[in-house]
């Protein structure tokens, strides 16, 4: 799993980067990437 979202993370940086469109990726595609678990406790 963790390469796959490395790999897509990968490719939308290199596509904005070369748009020239800042951006920023946060939230759950972040702390999946880094391995780390994100819980959203919902009731």
């Amino acid at each position: 799993m963790e390469s796959e979202v490395s790999g897509l993370l990968g490719r939308v940086a290199q596509l904005v980067e070369t748009a020239g469109i800042p951006f920023m990726v946060a939230g759950s595609f972040t702390s999946t990437a880094h391995c780390l678990p994100r819980s959203t406790q919902d009731p």
